[in-house]
């Protein structure tokens, strides 16, 4: 597994980087004056080249809102989500950048290919150890220290809600391959930000994970009992809760460290039971746990 990164992110703090990265490139396209404007007046430059600095500025802050999203959803920052983030950014920045190149403000002589690869990709190169530095250094700020009524809080809402979300799970709601937060938000009455909130704070887990332990338990408790002599191993993890055998198959690995068939393996050989032909009868009728 990737390791994680440390994540910033307070909007605040992310718009202090869009100014000063949307300074800096208004700055460098007006006072260096590169490529194709080098020949152009500096008053001219000083009136349009802010633009660039304001696609910049706006592209950046709906990348910081995306980015804020996916980390709420699933609670991960990798290398993989900040390569992703600098790729996703850049990318939504080209179209906007041409487009205000090929504008009547500046009309620009080169087509989008030759403006991709001597004017914006060389200014980006240029730009990236910038960002990349203020990105992390900004990340690697210590979280804002919260009050002692804002702990307390916490711990309220922590008491409040996880005796109402084991209930759910005893009731066996994770046996539904359709669960999603938002659903099993409405069913506790609240909303899908607070419930992730209980469940990040409350058990150091996202919402997938969580509900896939209760899924691997039940799948570990049906091959117990032997449910693989009449079952699937895929046919089983459907009746627990699993939409798909490559979800399955991660999620299991992930709680055990072995994959299921190999699970399945130790099981029989600490039972002392030879492995049989299982059947691969597709009636998945009745949940493991029920039997």
């Amino acid at each position: 597994m990737p390791q994680p990164l440390p994540l910033n992110t307070s909007l605040k703090h992310h718009l202090l980087i869009a100014g000063a990265a949307g300074l800096w490139i208004t700055l460098f396209l007006v006072v260096v004056g590169p490529f194709d404007t080098a020949p152009l007046s500096m008053g001219w430059r000083g009136q349009v080249m802010i633009g660039y600095g304001i696609i910049f500025f706006l592209s950046y802050t709906l990348m910081v809102l995306l980015q804020n999203g996916w980390f709420l959803k699933f609670n991960r920052w990798t290398w993989f989500e900040e390569v992703a983030f600098y790729l996703c950014l850049f990318t939504i920045c080209l179209p906007a950048c041409y487009g205000y190149y090929a504008s009547d403000l500046i009309n620009g002589d080169y087509g989008s290919a030759r403006f991709a690869l001597e004017i914006y990709l060389p200014t980006l190169l240029i730009l990236l150890p910038l960002l990349v530095i203020l990105r992390r250094t900004v990340n690697k700020l210590p979280a804002k220290r919260r009050s002692a009524t804002a702990n307390e809080e916490e711990v309220t809402e922590l008491e409040t809600w996880k005796p109402k979300i084991e209930r759910l799970m005893a009731e066996h709601l994770y046996l539904d391959p359709e669960l999603s937060l938002k659903s099993m938000a409405e069913r506790l009455g609240t909303n899908s930000s607070v419930l992730s909130r209980v469940i990040n704070q409350g058990y150091e887990v996202n919402f997938n994970d969580f509900i896939n332990a209760y899924r691997v338990k039940a799948v570990r408790r049906a091959l117990e009992n032997g449910d693989h002599h009449t079952h699937t191993l895929p046919g089983i993890a459907q009746n627990c809760g699993f939409s798909s055998k490559a979800t399955f198959n991660r999620a299991f690995k992930k709680h055990c460290h072995l994959s299921p068939s190999a699970y399945l393996r130790q099981l029989e050989n600490d039972q002392g039971t030879v492995p049989e032909n299982r059947s691969v009868s597709n009636d998945n009728s009745g949940h493991p746990e029920s039997r």
